[in-house]
């Protein structure tokens, strides 16, 4: 079958007809050049409002440029603990808040093994519950003064600040008050060393002293795989509650610069970084079995008064330069904050 052509008119271009076809295409080339330089202009101004914000936050975050604005994840589960996830990272890290309340020289503790708080959403757009042992939560001591703990997690760019308050219920002082601070695990293979090799990852592990991050390497430690570190050792090291402890983190002489105590870790190409620290913490831990790769900062309560509320507060912060997280976070919580009445 034969097409049918539809006839076009091709009628006399005057020299004013040419002239305005090559302006127009002028006009829109123009014009695109004009809004690519734009889109350009905008996109660095970007780059370099976000190259801003981590410099006067002094935080290098291996992140912030791949996900400006963006939140760390924090998502809570049916116990105490959260699942954490830094914005860019494709990597997740684990906190159990806390998990545990020393009290006394005894060392009794509310133990957080099979708590179940009522997680809630907090104005800031965290997470947070208040918990009280009940009658047929265990206990090691039935003398415990009856506390209630109040914990809050606000998430950031490239943070999470974290609040523990302690508040004394009871008719009687609570004495020589602690909490671990929370169990920080990691859980991605970069920052976890494989098995057997435990040293690798204490190599990674640096802690605070005298104006910069050092390593766990070159401290000593009776155990290869965890450690604690104390402000005063030579006072900790005769409580019975570290002596009981011996068996599991070992025990070491070195005085950890503190408060607060400051620990961090690297991933296993140094490209990125976490530092954790709470006010008033005076001993630092580390953990690297199979079962944890966990970092600790346990804040002090001192005595915790009847009718008397306490918090502390701490960081975990997520970059790439662990010098610089040791030292924001450091500055961050030094000071603290002190006691009021109910």
């Amino acid at each position: 079958m034969r097409s049918t052509e539809v006839p076009v008119s091709h009628g006399a271009e005057t020299d004013t007809d040419v002239s305005e076809q090559r302006d127009s295409v002028a006009t829109s080339r123009r014009t695109i050049l004009q809004r690519a330089a734009s889109s350009l202009a905008i996109l660095a101004a970007s780059r370099n409002l976000c190259a801003t914000a981590v410099a006067e936050t002094g935080l290098d975050n291996a992140y912030a440029s791949q996900r400006m604005g963006e939140r760390v994840s924090v998502v809570p589960s049916k116990t105490e603990r959260v699942t954490i996830k830094p914005a860019g990272w494709g990597e997740s890290w684990g906190l159990i808040f806390p998990e545990v309340v020393f009290i006394g020289e005894n060392a009794s503790k509310y133990k957080f093994n099979d708590i179940a708080p009522e997680w809630k959403r907090t104005a800031n757009g965290g997470w947070g519950y208040r918990w009280m042992p009940g009658a047929a939560y265990e206990l090691f001591n039935s003398e415990n003064p009856e506390l209630e703990l109040i914990v809050e997690i606000a998430p950031g760019t490239s943070e999470l600040s974290l609040s523990i308050t302690l508040l004394n219920h009871s008719e009687f002082a609570a004495t020589q008050v602690s909490v671990d601070g929370g169990c920080f695990q990691a859980e991605s293979p970069s920052f976890q060393c494989v098995e057997g090799n435990e040293k690798e990852e204490a190599g990674r592990t640096f802690l605070w002293e005298k104006g910069r991050m050092i390593s766990l390497a070159t401290l000593p430690r009776t155990i290869p795989e965890r450690v604690s570190y104390h402000a005063r050792p030579a006072e900790e090291n005769k409580t019975e509650r570290w002596r009981n402890a011996v068996y599991f983190w070992g025990k070491s002489d070195y005085s950890l610069d503190a408060p607060p105590g400051v620990i961090g870790m690297v991933c296993k190409d140094r490209k990125r970084a976490v530092a954790i620290a709470f006010e008033h913490s005076t001993t630092v831990s580390q953990n690297g079995d199979m079962a944890h790769h966990c970092l600790h900062s346990r804040p002090s309560w001192g005595t915790l008064q009847p009718k008397q509320s306490m918090t502390r507060n701490g960081l975990i912060l997520f970059g790439s330069d662990i010098q610089k997280l040791g030292a924001t976070a450091r500055q961050r919580v030094e000071g603290g904050t002190g006691a009021t009445r109910l």
